[in-house]
């Protein structure tokens, strides 16, 4: 008996399997342009934020460059009393050009870098009087430095209560109202040796004039020592000595980015007295008044 199988590989309905066919294509091509699309956004998307990745860096490296440059300037004064007016160097691999403006206005009293003495020549030797002094246009934090010499010839008298010694003093004010500071020497003095009486770094006031006195107190016969830039002993020979803070702006560039500070310089001097009066720079504080991630026209 025989057996028929029927054929498995014969479609049932030859005519609806071809009108399926082809239906998977568009869909496929649908989902590989939106795929694309999406792909295509997100590396442009990627790629801005590298760029601006980079761009920030740079621009973060000039700014540290920039900040150098001024830090640069602050060294130098530190260690000289000015500094050239266009400086360059190199940080990281970049190129730092570095203007430096002075900017100080003091007036015509006070002498600027280097400190020199405030004196009337025709003072007489024998000064022991208020003498008043006049510093026009002062800038912040100047200092003066007042050193009375004299030399005592007679012995102080005994007398009770205790005898008042010879003191220097300055006063702000023309009229000498307010004391800023006073100084007075032991009272262990020998008859016929010199003594000096210093005030040093006394930071004077926001005023034009000042009345400095010498007083020789219960002293008699005391004798001030000539106010003269000569001098032949260790005796500090000045009367009035200022000492003027020095200000600049210093405009460091590294490459776009450029750094705006404005630096305040309070020099100090060693005063020697070969030939006269000489003094040497020993250094500076500098600080930093304002500082800005531009130029200082912006």
């Amino acid at each position: 008996m025989a057996v028929f199988f029927p054929d498995v590989t014969t479609p049932q309905d030859p005519d609806t399997r071809t009108g399926e066919a082809g239906f998977i294509l568009p869909l496929v091509l649908i989902i590989v342009a939106i795929g694309a699309m999406v792909v295509i956004g997100l590396l442009g998307y990627a790629s801005g934020l590298f760029r601006a990745g980079g761009e920030d860096t740079d621009a973060l490296r000039e700014l540290y460059a920039a900040d150098a440059g001024v830090t640069h300037v602050k060294k130098l004064l530190q260690q000289e009393a000015q500094c050239d007016e266009n400086l360059q160097i190199e940080v990281n691999s970049l190129e730092v050009n570095i203007r430096v403006i002075c900017v100080s206005t003091p007036g015509t009293d006070v002498p600027t870098p280097q400190p020199a003495p405030v004196v009337d020549l025709l003072l007489p030797e024998n000064h022991l009087r208020p003498y008043p002094v006049t510093l026009y246009s002062v800038p912040e934090g100047t200092k003066v430095d007042i050193s009375w010499a004299f030399t005592q010839p007679t012995p102080m008298p005994t007398l009770t209560p205790e005898p008042t010694y010879p003191s220097v003093a300055i006063f702000a004010g023309q009229d000498g109202g307010t004391l800023i500071a006073t100084r007075e020497p032991l009272p262990e003095m020998v008859p016929g040796r010199k003594y000096w009486l210093d005030l040093a770094d006394v930071e004077l006031l926001d005023v034009e004039a000042f009345v400095v006195n010498f007083d020789p107190g219960m002293v008699r016969g005391l004798v001030s020592d000539p106010f003269t830039q000569e001098c032949d002993s260790p005796t500090e020979p000045y009367f009035c000595l200022t000492t003027p803070p020095m200000d600049y702006i210093v405009i460091s560039k590294a490459g776009q980015t450029t750094v705006t500070a404005y630096l305040r310089q309070l020099p100090k001097w060693d005063l020697g007295y070969t030939g006269g009066i000489n003094y040497t720079f020993s250094g500076g504080e500098v600080d930093t008044l304002s500082w800005k991630p531009y130029p200082p026209d912006e």
